[in-house]
């Protein structure tokens, strides 16, 4: 039997779950069809951040290409990954009470870092000192675009993995784990989560 496909950023139950950067649950409506011109879109297709009202728009290819990245109120998410690694200072900065973390930064500066978990993602507000503190030693941090952009941090591992991963692709991720996810660190489950989501991040880039 094959295994159940994994939950996708335009999947209903996904959108319905409380995502950061809120609301998907406009996925569920504007399934199949860009949201910007009305043209058709297949299952994999880019998104656009909506800065202001905190969520994902999708859209066609064509229209994904003519917004900026970096401003404006609403923002081609990227689907580039970038990968690297951590020390153990970073990992305490972020004081996670598991063992993968991902953070989003906002156009004020201001970090806020979400912990996977059966419930859905639980969030807080990172101090400054503690994104300070990841600016100065994990390399990828100070590459991170504002909004449209997740750092991933996973400690299943030394050293302490850290990628930069689309938004929409971190969202995604997240509906998986939600599923699936065993114990405090999530259980094998994790790794090929992570590594489907890696893997189709790079192949769209």
């Amino acid at each position: 039997m094959s295994p159940p496909p994994s939950p996708s950023p335009d999947d209903p139950d996904v959108a319905a779950q409380g995502l950061p950067i809120a609301a998907l649950r406009r996925f569920a409506a504007a399934r199949g069809a860009c949201e910007l011109c009305g043209r058709a879109v297949g299952d994999r297709h880019p998104h656009a951040a909506d800065v202001a009202g905190r969520t994902l728009r999708c859209c066609c290819t064509d229209c994904h290409g003519r917004l900026p990245a970096t401003e404006g109120p609403l923002r081609a998410v990227p689907d580039r990954v970038v990968s690297g690694t951590a020390d153990e200072a970073a990992w305490d900065a972020v004081d996670a009470p598991v063992a993968l973390v991902f953070m989003l930064l906002d156009d004020h500066g201001h970090a806020t870092a979400f912990y996977p978990s059966p419930a859905g993602p639980t969030e807080s507000l990172l101090p400054r000192a503690s994104w300070s503190t990841l600016m100065e030693r994990v390399a990828l941090a100070t590459d991170l675009v504002p909004e449209v952009e997740a750092l991933l941090l996973d400690k299943r591992r030394r050293p302490v993995r850290a990628h930069i991963i689309p938004v929409d692709r971190c969202y995604e991720l997240v509906g998986r784990l939600r599923r699936d996810w065993h114990g405090m660190d999530g259980g094998p489950v994790v790794d090929a989560a992570l590594a489907e989501v890696l893997r189709d991040a790079e192949e769209a880039a």
